[in-house]
């Protein structure tokens, strides 16, 4: 009997997607895209047995010298003041947590035998974030003077309400209630919040955001995609 092929690593993802939405926000899965953008043209054309811990460790060696490049590149990637950055050894870590997980799924649905080696990933002293600078209330303030006006509401529900940027974008008008000073928030994992509005420069901007809002999202983006 012929032995049934190997699927190569790339083949599985589409299903895999298809699993991972199915228990997860839509920010992660746009996170898990933008890593299999690095994790594709390397592991893609293995099979599952092709795998190996010295692969794994070249994957990590390659990232970390790779070159974060500038969003608009032609202005600034002959600049003599632009600084190098490269990809750090936490994003790295991300892109293999999302790689063990398509592993563990191709495993527990028959598509794949099970790694006999456990995927190392940097230590955690690599990992640590940089230390917050938390920015003094003149500062903050000096910001949000700044800000154009269809825009400071918005800043305002990160700084001074702590809402994500998804959270805040997505606020309807339904969903403030202003004689009640709180806000209802469904946030990461659709989890749904209180949020109390504790600041009067708050409170006042959501006040002229809703008379300005017959229903529905109180910030449109005003330059609509084609």
């Amino acid at each position: 009997m012929a032995q049934k092929p190997k699927p190569r690593i790339v083949e599985l993802v589409d299903e895999w997607l298809e699993h991972y939405a199915n228990d997860h926000a839509a920010n992660t899965l746009r996170d898990v895209r933008n890593c299999l953008v690095a994790l594709i043209p390397f592991f893609g054309n293995l099979s599952v047995p092709d795998l190996s811990p010295r692969l794994i460790e070249e994957y990590k060696a390659r990232r970390i010298k790779t070159e974060i490049r500038p969003k608009n590149a032609g202005q600034q990637q002959n600049s003599p003041n632009r600084e190098q950055r490269f990809i750090k050894p936490r994003t790295v870590n991300k892109e293999l947590s999302y790689l063990s997980s398509l592993l563990t799924w191709a495993t527990d649905n028959g598509h794949a035998p099970a790694i006999q080696f456990k995927i190392r990933k940097f230590p955690a002293k690599m990992c640590a974030a940089p230390t917050t600078r938390i920015p003094l209330p003149e500062q903050v303030q000096a910001m949000i003077d700044a800000i154009e006006p269809q825009y400071r509401t918005i800043f305002l529900l990160y700084y001074d309400a702590g809402c994500r940027r998804e959270e805040a974008l997505q606020l309807k008008k339904e969903n403030v209630r202003l004689a009640q000073h709180v806000i209802h928030i469904t946030g990461k994992g659709n989890k749904e919040r209180i949020i109390e509005i504790t600041t009067d420069r708050l409170y006042s901007a959501l006040k002229t955001a809703c008379e300005k809002t017959e229903r529905g999202y109180l910030f449109l983006n005003p330059k609509p995609r084609n």
